[in-house]
């Protein structure tokens, strides 16, 4: 553990420089008054926010007592002044992150500690604060930290930022990488509070990953702390933007991210445009483009749906990356997820060619959409969804398309069968992240209550939401084999 404890000398530069300075022997005592106000001021910017909180007991203690020590202190004191420079110094340097063997934790502080009571200013309808960012892994090693005010933190999201679970965006003052996803700046922190397994999104984002949908971004549990209140399980994922779909960012690349939304939506300054077709965009990648550049990329939706329905499969299967369509098609398809029609729909294109996904949004999927807002079919493990939406309408009427979602399908059998059975993956979730799950549902889980109108009517216990979530992935897998079976034959 003391290993861990000496990674939080990296917060600050300064806090190393200070060490050099007095490891060279300088003469403490000789130090001016400014430069010892300095330094100590470089050190109290250093000092996590609620650090007695987010700190073990013994190790918070003396950094609070040379903290006290200097509140008293006679600043005439030169001698008594470079002392606590030193022990102030020593207290930061020796703090250890309180930590869980079960799960990694993100422990965040707004400048002005409104998060934990989502105050005026960590709203929806603001911008990022700032924020100190520190993440810790199971082994209380600290793996990242921002404690310098550089980092920052905003609520997220349409639906899921109207509950009392917010889910985050945070940003690191510069690219880190978190437990092996790659180097960002960017980060999401998903609150699952509609779901009241907590496993819908996991489950889904593991699904894409075994079917090769390249474009799913990495995605690791983690516990978030916020403004010194334990906020309760999340889900780290990558941020969905250029660097992690490998787009280029030149402005005359052709690359392009957009993202398909209720029609009307309008947020900030997010640029907004609809095609030909009556579908409604955000574009997210290029950021900043011309109306020039909007126009064009609206033109190749166009052209891109119209080959689409063109029933020239040789020139489809030439402007799409055929693997890719077929894996999102199987993860939306399966989980039956509910916004995939109308919102959170993501496309790609690189080099000219047409990517599906990545596939996003799974809290209210699988069965859990009330059917007094949606109908009784759609939360049904029966029926198709995703074959009657968007791209995927003409695309199911290709021969080929649907001969390569079977066979795709049949080879991921084995894995939906092993994650609901007895000891599978869905088991190992929830014995793994028992305890961490057991915190997060003191605060949030409030029975056979749901949240918001959308979203199912819970089972009374955890448990019996597990059970439900199992048996609904169950027949599906079994009712979708037959349907795809059934589609592939009819050809």
């Amino acid at each position: 553990m003391k290993a861990g404890r000496r990674l939080v000398l990296r917060w600050l530069a300064a806090t190393v420089l200070l060490f050099s300075f007095l490891q060279a022997g300088a003469d403490r005592g000789a130090l001016a008054a400014g430069s010892r106000e300095g330094k100590i001021a470089e050190l109290k910017k250093a000092i996590p926010r609620f650090y007695e909180i987010y700190c073990t007991e013994e190790t918070a203690a003396p950094l609070a007592g040379a903290l006290a020590e200097l509140e008293e202190a006679d600043p005439a004191d030169a001698g008594k002044s470079a002392e606590l420079v030193d022990a102030l110094a020593e207290g930061l340097g020796g703090l250890q992150f309180r930590w869980d063997s079960a799960v990694p934790r993100v422990y965040l502080a707004t400048d002005d500690g409104s998060g934990a009571s989502f105050g005026t200013r960590l709203d929806k309808s603001h911008d990022y604060v700032a924020a100190q960012i520190t993440v810790v892994d199971e082994e209380g090693r600290v793996i990242a930290c921002d404690t310098g005010w550089g980092g920052k933190v905003r609520i997220r999201g349409n639906t899921t930022s109207q509950g009392d679970k917010k889910p985050y965006n945070i940003r690191f003052s510069e690219k880190t990488d978190l437990f092996g996803m790659g180097a960002s700046r960017k980060w999401v922190l998903l609150a699952d509070l509609y779901d009241p397994t907590l496993m819908r999104n996991y489950l889904a984002l593991d699904f894409g990953k075994r079917l090769g949908l390249a474009s799913t971004p990495d995605f690791r549990r983690v516990e978030v702390w916020m403004d010194g209140v334990c906020q309760g399980l999340y889900l780290l994922t990558e941020k969905i933007d250029a660097g992690q779909l490998g787009l280029s960012t030149k402005n005359r690349s052709g690359d392009f991210l957009v993202e398909m939304v209720f029609a009307g939506t309008q947020e900030g300054d997010n640029i907004y445009f609809s095609t030909a077709s009556g579908k409604y965009f955000r574009l997210r990648e290029p950021e900043g483009a011309s109306e020039l550049l909007q126009k064009w990329i609206a033109e190749q939706l166009d052209q891109f749906e119209a080959l689409l329905a063109s029933g020239d499969w040789k020139k489809v299967s030439r402007m799409i990356d055929v693997d890719s369509f077929v894996a999102w098609y199987i993860q939306n398809e399966f989980f039956k997820t509910t916004d995939f029609a109308d919102t959170s729909v993501y496309l790609h294109c690189r080099d000219g060619r047409y990517y599906g996904g990545p596939g996003w949004d799974f809290d209210l999927s699988a069965g859990n959409c009330n059917p007094e807002v949606y109908g009784e079919a759609l939360p049904s493990f029966e029926g198709a969804l995703a074959a009657e939406a968007h791209y995927f309408r003409y695309l199911m009427k290709y021969p080929e398309f649907r001969r390569e979602v079977l066979r795709k399908y049949l080879e991921a059998r084995e894995y939906l069968e092993e994650t609901v059975k007895p000891g599978g993956l869905l088991d190992q979730q929830c014995e793994r992240f028992r305890e961490p799950l057991e915190r997060n549902n003191a605060r949030w889980f409030k029975g056979a209550e749901s949240y918001i109108v959308w979203q199912k009517t819970p089972e009374s216990t955890y448990e019996e939401n597990i059970e439900s979530l199992r048996a609904w992935m169950k027949q599906r897998e079994l009712w979708l084999t037959d349907y795809l079976t059934s589609l592939a034959a009819g050809e």
